[in-house]
């Protein structure tokens, strides 16, 4: 893969990243300045995530999700599911990173409920 494309594909799943991190917010109620201090950051870096202008690092990501109380599964599950609905050339491109089978996995999904950190 030429660099373009990588930086493209890049691009496409930090959107998809940055779109489920925003759903997640709203659905909690949450503003970007709310979800940016409980995690340590600007309102503005959020808003850099959620549009995908910058890639959030793994910790931050882990932060995040546990104020947010979903797993890591659960919510690159999400993604998987966004890219392939919205962005079938990255899916296929990144399918093997991608077990949507799981029975677990699948029927939280469809119930709309995730793992909650205890």
């Amino acid at each position: 893969m030429n660099k373009k494309n990588y930086e493209l594909l890049l691009n496409s799943f930090s959107l998809s990243v940055g779109a489920e991190i925003a759903r997640l917010r709203r659905d909690k109620g949450l503003s970007g300045e709310q979800l940016g201090n409980l995690i340590g950051v600007s309102q503005q870096q959020i808003s850099r995530y959620e549009c995908g202008i910058c890639q959030i690092t793994t910790m931050t990501l882990c932060v995040l999700l546990r104020h947010l109380e979903v797993s890591l599964e659960h919510f690159f599950y999400r993604v998987a599911v966004g890219i392939e609905k919205e962005k079938p050339s990255l899916y296929a491109e990144f399918e093997c990173l991608f077990e949507k089978d799981s029975d677990t996995l699948s029927l939280a999904i469809k119930q709309e409920t995730y793992t909650r950190f205890e």
